[in-house]
């Protein structure tokens, strides 16, 4: 709720917060509001679903940009783990190799030398990390008239490289706007081109950590019984996988 309290005090495309109730509850447990905002989803984790115009890409690109120039020094705490540091980036990767392990047991060779790509190619942390979003993509905003009217679903925010961002969203945005595009857009609302290292690094680790989270989410299927974590185990998280070692195996 703080997060996105400070993205709407800096002027940015969030939705607007109204309250928050902290304590326990009829709908099960905290929770807070935000105003409702007009617009349709586009699309899903793999990019829109639909024709999406050029616009809403150029609205990504100089939303990005000013999310992380926002000053995020106030914020004291985060929804996700910070990748601020060399020593937190390695620490996320073995958190996250731990809830693989948890999830499957003992992984295949193939997945050992991901992780092990992963933790040879962890760039160095910029000078001044910045708020991300953490799970910017069609699947997170609403659209309205060719506009992004809000962008939603917070929960993955940290501080970080914009390079964690930029990487997340490259691949969804195949349809919409040439990548060079996207970057001179980004560049000229006042953000900085990402070090070809840390995008590459970032390219990777984001259809990891998507990886690990869909076997989780399978792991559990025999205690909730949801056919959605059954398509996520089978369906995404192969998909993710194979996108994660073919992007590793480039370098």
């Amino acid at each position: 709720y703080s997060v996105v309290c400070h993205a709407w005090n800096e002027s940015l495309t969030a939705p607007e917060p109204l309250w928050i109730e902290t304590s326990e509850n009829l709908l099960g447990g905290p929770f807070f509001v935000t105003r409702w905002a007009n617009g349709l989803n586009p699309g899903d984790v793999f990019g829109a679903q639909k024709a999406v115009a050029s616009s809403v890409g150029e609205d990504l690109a100089i939303f990005l940009a000013r999310l992380h120039r926002a000053d995020c020094e106030s914020l004291e705490r985060y929804p996700a783990v910070s990748m601020a540091t060399l020593d937190q980036i390695l620490q996320e990767i073995e958190n996250v190799w731990h809830r693989l392990n948890q999830a499957t047991g003992e992984p295949a060779a193939m997945v050992h030398d991901l992780f092990g790509w992963l933790r040879t190619n962890a760039p160095a942390p910029p000078e001044k990390p910045v708020l991300l979003h953490g799970d910017i993509g069609f699947h997170n905003l609403l659209v309205e008239d060719g506009k992004v009217s809000v962008v939603l679903d917070w929960e993955r925010a940290h501080p970080g490289d914009p390079a964690e961002d930029l990487a997340y969203l490259k691949p969804t945005l195949h349809g919409v706007m040439p990548w060079d595009d996207f970057l001179d857009h980004y560049e000229s609302a006042g953000g900085i081109r990402p070090d070809p290292q840390s995008l590459e690094f970032y390219t990777v680790w984001q259809d990891v950590w998507r990886y690990v989270a869909c076997q989780a989410l399978f792991g559990a299927f025999e205690k909730t019984p949801r056919l959605s974590s059954l398509f996520a185990g089978r369906i995404f998280g192969p998909r993710f996988l194979a996108n994660a070692v073919n992007n590793s195996l480039r370098k």
